[in-house]
């Protein structure tokens, strides 16, 4: 898929930072060879302060929302980057040293909730697999296991094309003892059902109590207070803001 494309590299601005991006495959051309007028969900994380904090974007493809996100926690801080497919972690990786980022890691596997054997699409952009031909094999991680190794996250960052309700099954004892801000790109009930979930499924993980919820609305490109009965079942961008107290 990417042995004839002829890679080149860009300079844009991206929610009104400047950014250097390597564009190595069509679906990289795509996303990122255009500016970005805006980026809402980080143009939202500018109400919290989450300077100095840990950050863990999953499903990070090339690493262009990381170094977005990186600039959220500063120097002090540090993103560490989940990606499952080969080719986007290396493309990360020159990402990195384009731009000269110092506070993300770049971690290769595939975040799950441990409890599923799993594989990943052998496509550009990669999505957990059940079964198939176009697989290959991959690290499971855990968000708990993240939690563990890199310390407890100040926000986390998701959208892992469906497997968005295995990955917080997964996430159980950094819900209940952190006190985090989760972003989650829930894509729909006709892609969660791969594993038999749907979008309502994320209020398992999220009590009225403890999270704020709020919806992007795509024709504003603004965060909106979210109730429960509102959700839809399509495509959407939900973020738990953790209560405070």
């Amino acid at each position: 898929m990417t042995a004839s494309f002829s890679p080149y590299t860009v300079e844009g601005n991206y929610g009104g930072r400047t950014m250097k991006m390597r564009i190595a495959d069509p679906v990289g051309e795509e996303w990122y060879a255009s500016d970005w007028k805006s980026v809402p969900e980080i143009d939202f994380l500018g109400r919290f302060d989450l300077t100095g904090g840990t950050i863990f974007d999953i499903g990070a493809h090339q690493c262009l929302v990381a170094m977005l996100l990186a600039d959220q926690v500063g120097d002090e801080g540090k993103v560490i980057a989940v990606e499952a497919n080969d080719h986007n972690h290396a493309v990360s990786l020159m990402n990195f040293q384009l731009n000269g980022r110092q506070n993300i890691t770049c971690v290769k596997a595939l975040v799950s909730s441990g409890n599923v054997t799993v594989a990943v699409d052998g496509g550009l952009n990669a999505r957990a697999r059940s079964s198939g031909s176009a697989e290959t094999k991959t690290d499971i991680l855990t968000v708990d296991q993240m939690t563990a190794e890199y310390g407890s996250p100040s926000l986390v960052f998701m959208d892992i094309e469906g497997h968005e309700i295995e990955a917080l099954a997964g996430a159980q004892e950094t819900l209940r003892t952190g006190g985090c801000h989760w972003f989650i790109e829930l894509h729909g009930d006709d892609s969660l059902a791969t594993y038999g979930h749907r979008n309502s499924d994320v209020f398992k993980y999220f009590d009225d109590e403890r999270f704020l919820p709020h919806i992007l609305e795509e024709d504003t490109g603004s965060f909106k207070p979210l109730t429960r009965d509102s959700l839809p079942a399509t495509r959407c961008h939900i973020f738990f803001e953790r209560r405070q107290g």
